[in-house]
């Protein structure tokens, strides 16, 4: 009796397992315009979603690198395409961040593309991605779908650079682990290594990994004491390369 209630309870959570075969897919434009140029980053959705009543929002870019065309003081701004009725949507963008949500009294189904969030390009290339991303049935159950981040460059040629650490930061091998932070375009695999004799030498931190994960925690061998160390990040090709100076 007790083999069987431990069988039926097993095939009873794993018969709630649910998988999505849904995306949310912001577009890898190019910025053919170049510096100036007015780019539209779409956001589609793979397989339709269904009786859909609200939808929350955020997305991360480098504002260093593009601009978001959405202003406090006109909500709309930038946003086209929208399936839905724009009079009850609403969108902020403020220091690298957009945040948008909507909300109606009946349900709607989402499907193809939903709208575009307009950037003005200034240099090199940013990601544009997901932080957060939820959309709730008129039951107010989350529905679940995958995410796909996009990018805004002036190519389709590889690119990588370093987030963190990015130039003089002072790292402990007593201390806790350090995240290392990249970001990157048109690039599958990165390579992670250190040198500590500003780039006579290199020794690997991880191979092989993936470049869409953009952050990797490392443990500082406590080997290690100079002030000429360097972290770089490597596409697995190799096409593209970014490195910075930090102190140990």
């Amino acid at each position: 009796m007790i083999k069987y209630f431990t069988f039926f309870i097993t095939l009873l959570i794993s018969s709630t397992v649910a998988f999505s075969q849904t995306t949310l897919n912001l577009g890898r434009v190019i910025a053919s315009g170049g510096p100036s140029s007015t780019v539209q980053v779409p956001l589609t959705v793979s397989t339709p979603l269904n009786n859909v009543k609200s939808i929350s929002m955020q997305f991360s870019f480098d504002n260093t690198c593009v601009r978001s065309k959405h202003q406090a003081s006109d909500m709309k701004s930038g946003i086209s395409n929208f399936a839905l009725a724009d009079s009850l949507l609403a969108v902020t963008s403020n220091n690298g961040l957009i945040s948008l949500s909507w909300i109606n009294s009946t349900g709607v189904a989402l499907n193809g593309k939903l709208l575009d969030l307009d950037f003005t390009y200034l240099s090199s290339f940013s990601e544009i991605k997901f932080v957060s991303a939820t959309i709730k049935d008129m039951q107010g159950k989350k529905l679940i779908f995958d995410l796909s981040s996009g990018s805004i460059a002036a190519d389709t040629i590889p690119a990588v650079k370093v987030v963190y650490p990015n130039g003089g930061e002072l790292l402990e091998v007593v201390g806790a682990p350090v995240t290392i932070k990249w970001t990157s375009v048109y690039i599958s695999n990165v390579n992670l290594d250190y040198t500590t004799d500003d780039g006579a030498t290199w020794d690997s931190i991880v191979t092989n990994y993936p470049a869409s994960k953009d952050s990797y925690t490392w443990t500082v061998p406590n080997t290690i004491n100079s002030t000429e160390c360097k972290i770089r990040v490597t596409d697995v090709e190799p096409a593209a390369t970014s490195e910075c100076k930090i102190h140990n």
